[in-house]
């Protein structure tokens, strides 16, 4: 009769814990797969979001990528490239930035300043930084070395990882996969595709903040092996 008691408060004890898996289950979003070979997708204050694209423009959405670059008058630049999915209407658009201090390109440091340009882009954890937020400041507290999670909302309004207090405690960037970008109709400098994974805050000017969870983006990145001393 004992044993009888201990398997009948086992199995009860076994459907509880059943049971309380399957609502938690449902509170979770869930995230749809992705139908296009580019995407950025994440859930943002606990509604799912997908940013994709065959990078045709097809539905307004398509993909860019670039550089900028600030010479702080000592030798050295700060470098953000990014690359990101984006909306014709200007909404509804992510974009990851990479900011990096570097040495200024010259004749004589060519190839050491492209060696470093090789390595930006590896599978490997980085921590968030700060991209200036005023293209006239050029110095260490407009920038710092890492990413920066830029949103741009449905109502047109931008939220970055960088605003506001800029606290990721906690959130975290990885690269999984850097391959080549085979496409020959590729820009040339577009010859990198990046896949990873996120998780930050966001904030907006006024200090509100976000929360942008279970991110994973496979998109193209520019790629500065493919430049010459001589652009």
């Amino acid at each position: 009769m004992k044993n009888l008691i201990l398997l009948k408060t086992a199995l009860l004890l076994l459907a509880l814990t059943l049971i309380s898996s399957c609502d938690k289950s449902k509170d979770e979003p869930s995230q749809p797969k992705p139908s296009k070979e580019f995407y950025i997708q994440a859930t943002i204050d606990n509604k799912s979001t997908i940013l994709e694209t065959d990078n045709t423009g097809a539905n307004g959405m398509g993909m860019g990528t670039g550089y900028n670059s600030s010479g702080n008058g000592e030798g050295e630049e700060y470098m953000t490239q990014f690359g990101g999915i984006y909306n014709i209407t200007e909404t509804n658009e992510i974009e990851i930035r990479l900011v990096t201090k570097i040495m200024q390109r010259t004749e004589e440091n060519s190839d050491i300043w492209k060696a470093t340009m090789y390595s930006l882009f590896k599978p490997q954890t980085y921590i968030y930084g700060r991209d200036s937020q005023d293209g006239d400041t050029i110095d260490e507290e407009s920038y710092k070395n890492g990413i920066v999670i830029s949103y741009i909302d449905n109502d047109g309004a931008e939220w970055r990882s960088d605003y506001g207090s800029a606290d990721q405690t906690g959130s975290i960037f990885k690269i999984t996969s850097v391959v080549k970008n085979t496409d020959p109709t590729t820009y040339p400098t577009m010859r990198q595709v990046i896949t990873g994974e996120f998780s930050c805050k966001l904030y907006n000017k006024a200090g509100k903040s976000k929360n942008i969870e279970d991110g994973k983006f496979n998109i193209k990145i520019l790629n500065h092996s493919d430049f010459r001393i001589d652009e």
